[in-house]
């Protein structure tokens, strides 16, 4: 398998390379379970995380990758509940963003805003 091509800031190569990151994944689209989509450096962007907990996506990365927003939303085709955190910029819907999801038959809350960890960790499961 070809390793993804290296990418800095510009917007169309970072859709370019979630659209291909989700494409790499996409027997996991239906998955009711909790789905890391875009891993860094191994997707071909260090310092962006990009994950799913149901209905709701959570992107988060350095400050720099902040302008890059617009290009991420349209590749994940505009999901209904985004939340984004870059450095100490957080966003998302009004109730903070807690859900609760299912793992291997156990239910977790999951904080998707305002830390860094949402409190289930997913980089510990191959994507």
């Amino acid at each position: 398998m070809a390793q993804p091509k290296r990418c800095e800031e510009d917007a169309a190569e970072v859709a370019a390379l979630v659209r291909a990151a989700l494409e790499r994944r996409a027997e996991l689209s239906g998955a009711d379970f909790p789905v890391r989509l875009f891993d860094r450096a191994g997707d071909g962007l260090s310092r962006l995380v990009i994950e799913r907990f149901g209905g709701a996506v959570r992107v988060s990365g350095g400050p720099e990758k902040a302008a890059l927003l617009p290009a991420i939303r349209e590749a994940l085709g505009a999901p209904a509940e985004l939340f984004y955190r870059f450095g100490h910029e957080a966003q998302g819907g009004p109730d903070g963003g807690v859900r609760v999801v299912q793992e291997d038959g156990l239910f977790y809350e999951v904080a998707l805003l305002p830390h860094r960890n949402t409190g289930l960790f997913l980089e510990a499961r191959g994507a």
